[in-house]
């Protein structure tokens, strides 16, 4: 027997849901919970990154097809302006997946003095200036992250993010970056491994975070 509300039918003798208007909150999470449909989950809100860290790990945890990952505001206290935001994933066991040709990004990386830019995924499509240069900068990312559980299926991601400058009070924005690629690794990243560097020779080391950067995480269910 079908039911009705003020004569509509909602549930038909088929036992289908029907001329449902809206759907709340708890309903859409218990829903996503039970595998109905797809579903984003924010596992991490805004969080600020600890000042003069030297980096930033985030676990890929959870029954996710998909994370992404969202930093702002990295700023860096130094006098220079070629600092970069650089990735890499981590192992199961903790070691980081660095090397030559294991990371094969498209439209992603841009100069490194380090050498070969595939042993890193680039964050920002340029560089940006330390909060003590003339003209002090900031960078924004954001990375998702594919396939982390099942590496057979191709560990993949997309990245993309700016810089932006402050000269004499005004703000101006670099190139936008928009990459994607793949890890070419044998193992499943169990991390995300983000760090700064002053990236042109002489400078060529490793930053730390400035004050103000924050980061959230959230997941996604197919």
């Amino acid at each position: 027997m079908a039911i009705q509300i003020s004569g509509t039918q909602v549930i038909s003798n088929s036992r289908g849901l029907t001329n449902i208007a809206s759907v709340d909150a708890t309903t859409v999470a218990a829903l996503g919970a039970a595998g109905v449909g797809g579903a984003t989950s924010l596992i991490t809100d805004w969080t600020t990154v600890s000042t003069n860290a030297s980096s930033l790990q985030i676990s890929l945890t959870g029954d996710y097809d998909a994370i992404t990952i969202e930093l702002r505001n990295i700023t860096v206290a130094s006098n220079h302006n070629d600092h970069e935001v650089r990735i890499r994933f981590k192992k199961a066991n903790g070691t980081v997946i660095s090397g030559n040709n294991l990371y094969a990004t498209v439209g992603g990386n841009n100069d490194s003095a380090a050498g070969n830019d595939t042993s890193f995924i680039n964050g920002t499509g340029g560089e940006f200036g330390g909060t003590s240069y003339a003209y002090p900068g900031a960078a924004n990312t954001r990375l998702t992250v594919r396939n982390q559980r099942d590496y057979a299926k191709g560990v993949d991601y997309n990245v993309n993010g700016f810089v932006q400058a402050n000269v004499g009070g005004t703000l101006s924005y670099g190139q936008v970056l928009n990459g994607y690629g793949a890890c070419v690794n044998s193992d499943n990243p169990s991390a995300v491994f983000f760090y700064l560097i002053q990236g042109r020779s002489p400078y060529l080391n490793s930053a730390v975070f400035g004050s103000g950067a924050q980061y959230r995480v959230y997941g996604v269910k197919l």
